[in-house]
């Protein structure tokens, strides 16, 4: 739940960061190489903001992680891929990290503390798992 949270928080600040700055976020963009970087820009800040919002709070976890994990793999490819590795030197390890993390938030769900896990589990099997011990005294 914590590195879910925090990721989602990521996300949503660099996704905040772009919204902020648009014409500044299309320049960047453009700089870097990236296709039709007006439409690009705007991609980027939905999939980090509503992406990010998405894994904060849990909702709809497979799909919100896989607008930041798509950010993050164009992020490798067009703004840090040359680099290397090593962040230090602009490299690829830090959005590699979130890409991942990403993943595996869209393969493994949000978890039990999450909206998700509020409205979207099946009541009666949650019910049992939660209450096992007084079905078994029964």
């Amino acid at each position: 739940m914590l590195l879910r949270m925090v990721v989602g928080a990521i996300f949503i600040s660099h996704g905040w960061q772009k919204l902020c700055d648009v014409p500044g976020t299309i320049v960047a963009f453009r700089a870097l190489g990236i296709p039709v970087p007006a439409i690009a820009a705007y991609v980027a800040i939905t999939a980090e903001f509503f992406g990010g919002l998405g894994l904060l709070l849990g909702a709809l976890t497979p799909v919100a992680a896989l607008g930041p994990a798509f950010a993050m793999a164009f992020a490798i490819c067009f703004a840090q891929g040359g680099a290397g590795l090593l962040a230090a030197s602009n490299g690829w390890e830090y959005p590699l990290i979130l890409l991942l993390i990403c993943l595996y938030l869209a393969t493994h769900g949000a978890g039990a503390y999450s909206v998700d896990s509020l409205f979207l589990a099946d009541q009666p099997r949650r019910f049992r798992r939660r209450h096992r011990h007084v079905a078994a005294s029964s």
